[in-house]
């Protein structure tokens, strides 16, 4: 008495995976978008470990934080005024940790990617 049946054990399980599966998919994404802006550069193998589970929480703020970095410096050495704003980023990365225990955070995280990748094209499209 009082547990959890199977069936509700297994839809938890079921729903976990879901929302594991999105997010590996837009840390997937995130990463072959990288691969292809010329604007940032970075080691491939660094980018490709961020895939590994636990390890993502650490490789991917230090690689928000160099994006960031190489972006700013990019709009300054073309004298751009700086229009780009890393809070998309940080969002983004912020609801994918939290999403894993509050699903709701989820839809944020999606809009946040999308609003970091539109970001992303803002800077691309000065070349």
């Amino acid at each position: 008495m009082g547990g959890i049946s199977n069936a509700t054990a297994e839809s938890l399980l079921n729903f976990f995976l879901l929302i594991l599966i999105i997010l590996v998919l837009t840390i997937c994404i995130f990463i072959l978008i990288l691969k292809e802006r010329k604007l940032i550069k970075s080691n491939p193998f660094w980018l490709w470990s961020q895939l590994i589970p636990f390890w993502s929480f650490i490789a991917i703020p230090i690689t928000l934080i160099k994006i960031n970095k190489q972006l700013k410096n990019y709009l300054k050495q073309k004298r751009i005024e700086n229009f780009y704003k890393a809070t998309y980023s940080w969002i983004w990365f912020f609801t994918s940790v939290l999403s894993i225990f509050f699903a709701p955070l989820l839809i944020l995280n999606l809009i946040s990617f999308i609003l970091f990748y539109k970001q992303l094209q803002k800077v691309e499209k000065t070349l």
